[in-house]
């Protein structure tokens, strides 16, 4: 009997992170396009923008469930599942590659070491962002 509402409570997180993560896919894709347009076409711009934008949500739900207002459940599923989905990390190391591999040294240096520090920074500000908002 336990063992069935186990493997029932099983299956409902693993088809909620399944959803979360085809929606996640689904929103970078339309988020990179429209991107993209605005940006004649630049792929290493539109996957900058929405890692930089996971970055942040990433760094609300932090807070949000270092406050409490998350169980661990959730944080998986809209973390892991709708975050993991947005935000890519094999790609941007491809196009890093297709930079260099094109002689764009100076674009491929900023792109790399601006993901890794404007990513940072847009978690921390999500996180205390979110938390600041909290105490209002």
């Amino acid at each position: 009997m336990i063992a069935d509402v186990i493997l029932q409570s099983m299956f409902l997180f693993v088809i909620l992170m399944f959803m979360a993560g085809g929606a996640g896919s689904v929103a970078r894709y339309f988020a990179t396009m429209v991107i993209a347009g605005l940006t004649d076409g630049s792929a290493p711009i539109a996957t900058f923008t929405v890692n930089i934008a996971g970055s942040f949500l990433a760094g609300v739900l932090g807070a949000m469930a270092s406050n409490g207002y998350a169980n661990p459940e959730m944080v998986l599923i809209a973390g892991g599942g709708f975050i993991g989905g947005f935000t890519t990390f094999s790609t941007w190391i491809l196009q890093i590659i297709v930079q260099v591999e094109e002689g764009d040294h100076s674009g491929a240096f900023y792109n790399l070491s601006g993901s890794l520090i404007l990513g940072t920074i847009a978690a921390v500000l999500g996180f205390y962002l979110f938390g600041f908002l909290l105490l209002l």
